[in-house]
Order: structure tokens, then C-alpha cells, then sequence
């Protein structure tokens, strides 16, 4: 019974170390658009971010451990996304660029071909033997699948031959299993920093 109690007394010191991290690290995951691999090292990493929180909030709060807890939390998830934005930011690409490290944080191609102008992307399927062509919009993981989406598209034959046509209509959406595309052409706008440099994927 004694140890039950020291146990219950013990959890908000258990809380403080752990929650915080996870919240940080969950947030900046989802920002990136990174998946979340739940396993010792993450609770590790999440332990070690909200010590690191803590150890700078504390000297300046004095009442109470949920007190400290409540501002370690809107520290924690204020700060990862500001972290996710600086991640994301071009003048960050220019950074790492400058020092001779072409490359982003993104593990994904479909993230790096994200730009801040209209994207067009051309996907060769070769199972069906057509090509899409339309406006990327982004992509989505689902049942282990990857899916990409596009939108003002329209698909051809392998030939050439017209098969749909709907490069003017954005409220009709085309989404594509990845797996089944054998080749990609992308087209940024002529506005595009892209166009002046290509950016390796990790």
C-alpha cells in the first residue's frame, strides 16, 4: 500500500518527464509530415526534451508542479511548431546550401516537391498504360498505401490519345496509389526557386 502511494505521489514528476516531449515531438512529426515510431528511443528523446524544457522554465516558477507542468506543455508545443516552420522555410534550404549540404529534413520525394507556386506533375502508369497530368496537391498515407492527389488533370494513352479532360474543372480530384506509377515529371512555375537549384531527398 505505501508503495501504491508513493507511486500516486510520484506521477506528476512522471508526467512532467514524459508528456511534454511527446507533445513536442508529435507535433513536430505532424508538421514534417513524418510518421511517429512509438519505441524506447522515442520515449527516450521525450524524456531527454521535456528535461531540457524544464530545467530552463524552473527557475522561473515557483508555485506548484502542475503550474510548471501546464507552461512546459504550451512551451513544448509552441516551440516545436515554430521549430517545423523554421525547418520548412526556404531561407533554412539557403542555409544548409550555403555550407554545402544540399539536401532537406523531408524523407519523402512527395514532400520536397511541395512548392509555394502551382506545381504540375505528369504520373506514368504503367499498368494501365496512361499518364495523369494535373496540379499536385499533396499526398496521403493510408493502410500502408501512398497516395498522391492531384487536381485540374488529364489522363492520356501511353500514345497520346486522349482519355479524359479535365484540366479546367478543380472540383473533380484524381487520386493515385503510388505503387502503380512508374515515372514522374514535374513542372514548377517560372517563378519558382526551384528552377534554380535541384534539392537532393535524404
Amino acid at each position: 500500500m505505501d508503495a501504491l502511494i508513493k507511486l500516486i505521489e510520484k506521477l506528476p514528476e512522471i508526467f512532467i518527464y514524459v508528456v511534454p516531449g511527446i507533445i513536442f515531438l508529435e507535433t513536430h512529426n505532424y508538421m514534417c509530415n513524418k510518421k511517429t515510431k512509438i519505441d524506447n528511443i522515442f520515449i527516450m528523446f521525450s524524456v531527454f526534451i521535456s528535461f531540457i524544457i524544464i530545467s530552463i522554465v524552473k527557475p522561473f516558477v515557483i508555485e506548484g508542479i502542475w503550474k510548471l507542468a501546464l507552461i512546459v506543455i504550451i512551451i513544448s508545443f509552441i516551440s516545436s511548431i515554430l521549430l517545423a516552420l523554421f525547418y520548412r522555410n526556404k531561407l533554412f534550404t539557403c542555409a544548409l546550401s550555403f555550407i554545402g549540404i544540399n539536401k532537406t529534413i523531408h524523407n519523402s520525394m512527395w514532400d520536397e516537391i511541395m512548392d509555394e507556386y502551382d506545381v504540375f506533375i505528369k504520373l506514368h502508369i504503367s499498368t494501365d498504360k496512361v499518364v495523369y497530368h494535373g496540379l499536385y496537391k499533396g499526398h496521403e498515407d493510408k493502410d500502408e498505401n501512398l497516395y498522391v492527389l492531384i487536381t485540374d488533370y488529364d489522363v492520356k494513352s501511353y500514345d497520346g490519345k486522349d482519355i479524359h479532360d479535365y484540366s479546367e474543372d478543380r472540383q473533380r480530384w484524381a487520386i493515385i496509389n503510388t505503387k502503380d506509377i512508374s515515372r514522374v515529371e514535374i513542372k514548377y512555375s517560372e517563378k519558382s526557386d526551384r528552377n534554380k537549384k535541384i534539392i537532393k531527398t535524404n
